[in-house]
């Protein structure tokens, strides 16, 4: 086996190895093409012994990655004395040979090379030749090869990564997910997933594949390569569809790229990845197979069944995963719940005082309101009882007038009877109406004769109205102001000019 360089050891490596032939292998684990041409990598040691090989894997040998500057994986140098003799990338197992041969150590004696020589006789081989030197200007200086750029890995966190691998998701597939959407979580890769349907990785390696290379000699194949691991059911469907039954248009093309020197299980591969319409892309591949370069895999094309099936397993993965949050978030939403109901009870109590406060003050703005409806009405009682003075005033004027009138009349006819005659007596009211305001707001009125005093309207009062009971009831008079006292309460009515109609205002104390 190779020696697998550790960080800042490469160099120890070289030194040690003298004048042999050092091959250096720059690597990553997560590399397609790395993992495809690792095995014949690891088949060559045994069949070059005076070569020293060497992997390093670069993500865990920065020292040696920034010392031979690789910005591809994978990048085969080679080294002998120190001296970088050679350097490329890309899986190429024929240019991997022809470096070897070029610049292993000379052997001294007789032997033979391991190895067959390249049969420059291959149809396949000129008619690739041919073409490419039709596409390419003899003018033109040859291109060199393109290097791949180095990928950049979107890591996952490990925690989502072990639970997607619980649920029975490859690596692989995982971190594809994760980088199509941008770093998302378990909803969005899982979303992701039932939205294409698993499609396959766009980027598999030969290794992948069923096929090997038919340009390895007898020899290669008889040594002892590492054992291959068991395909998984992944690499068996990739196998399946590889070799699937051809339709007839399919084996129409078959039959055409047999007469053209093809091989026909090549061609049965080729048809199944590139289809039977173009030709061109098969012969493309057929070649890729040939020289072991990676080729493009073919679509898995999922029945309706398999695609319902694993719809339905990604949403019962995804409502398991929802269950178990709600779980784990239940104390915090029950927290919350208690909260939000807290904060509905202070709001209660909140709307409750302000009702309250609105009914009171609607109160206080209702009495206010009575109040001034209570002194407008007096106002009005007032005014008229004034109204009635004025005019009883009146009257009894014009009576005195008229009675001044005729007792003249009377003297000048009548001077011997002028002295012994009274002048006319006013008119004698013969009942009083008293409106009496009580302290609750009520006014009864009550007819009185002329000659009852203001003890028969005490007596009244306490006699219809029983609030007055035990009480000491006085009497007053808005207009004129006046205020009648124990003195007046045996004075009649008519003395205190309260006839015909006049309104009290009654006092209980």
């Amino acid at each position: 086996m190779s020696i697998n360089i550790k960080n800042g050891e490469l160099q120890r490596t070289i030194n040690s190895a003298g004048s042999k032939l050092v091959a250096v292998d720059f690597s990553n684990e997560w590399c397609p093409p790395c993992r495809a041409i690792h095995p014949f990598w690891e088949s060559l040691v045994p069949l070059y012994p005076q070569v020293v090989f060497c992997t390093v894997m670069c993500d865990n040998c920065p020292i040696e990655s920034s010392q031979f500057q690789v910005q591809a994986t994978p990048t085969f140098v080679f080294i002998r004395n120190g001296q970088e003799l050679e350097r490329f990338s890309g899986a190429d197992k024929n240019k991997i040979k022809q470096a070897l041969e070029k610049h292993k150590s000379t052997f001294n004696g007789n032997g033979h090379t391991i190895g067959q020589p390249m049969n420059t006789d291959d149809f396949f081989a000129n008619l690739q030749k041919q073409r490419h030197n039709q596409q390419q200007p003899t003018t033109q200086p040859q291109q060199p090869p393109v290097q791949q750029p180095v990928v950049q890995r979107q890591e996952i966190n490990n925690e989502l990564l072990q639970d997607l691998l619980e649920m029975g998701f490859e690596e692989a597939q995982i971190k594809q997910a994760y980088s199509a959407t941008n770093g998302g979580d378990m909803d969005a890769i899982l979303q992701y997933f039932e939205n294409v349907q698993n499609e396959e990785e766009k980027q598999q390696t030969a290794g992948n594949s069923p096929q090997n290379s038919p340009q390895e000699n007898s020899t290669t194949e008889s040594t002892t390569t590492p054992e291959a691991p068991k395909q998984n059911a992944k690499q068996e469907q990739v196998a399946s569809d590889l070799t699937k039954p051809l339709t007839p248009e399919g084996e129409k093309a078959q039959a055409e790229l047999i007469s053209m020197g093809y091989d026909g299980e090549f061609a049965q591969m080729a048809i199944n990845i590139a289809g039977h319409e173009n030709l061109s892309a098969c012969i493309d591949i057929i070649g890729k197979i040939q020289r072991g370069e990676p080729i493009p895999m073919p679509k898995h094309r999922k029945t309706q069944a398999e695609i319902d099936a694993q719809a339905a397993h990604y949403r019962e993965l995804l409502a398991k995963k929802r269950e178990e949050e709600a779980k784990k978030n239940a104390p915090k939403a029950q927290a919350k719940n208690e909260l939000e109901r807290r904060k509905q009870v202070l709001a209660d109590i909140e709307f409750k005082k302000k009702v309250e406060e609105q009914k009171r003050m609607q109160a206080i703005q209702d009495a206010q309101r009575e109040k001034i409806r209570e002194r407008l009405e007096r106002e009005k009682v007032r005014q008229k009882i004034q109204a009635q003075r004025e005019e009883q005033k009146r009257a009894q004027q014009k009576a005195a007038s008229n009675s001044n009138t005729s007792s003249q009349n009377s003297n000048q006819s009548h001077n011997s009877n002028a002295a012994s005659q009274n002048p006319p007596t006013k008119k004698v009211p013969t009942e009083c109406t008293l409106r009496l305001q009580m302290p609750d707001g009520s006014a009864p009125i009550q007819k009185f004769t002329p000659q009852q005093t203001l003890l028969d309207v005490e007596k009244w009062i306490r006699a219809n109205i029983p609030a007055s009971q035990n009480k000491v009831i006085s009497f007053e008079m808005t207009f004129p102001r006046t205020i009648f006292t124990n003195d007046h309460f045996n004075k009649s009515l008519l003395d205190l000019q309260l006839c015909p109609r006049s309104q009290l205002m009654v006092k209980l104390v």
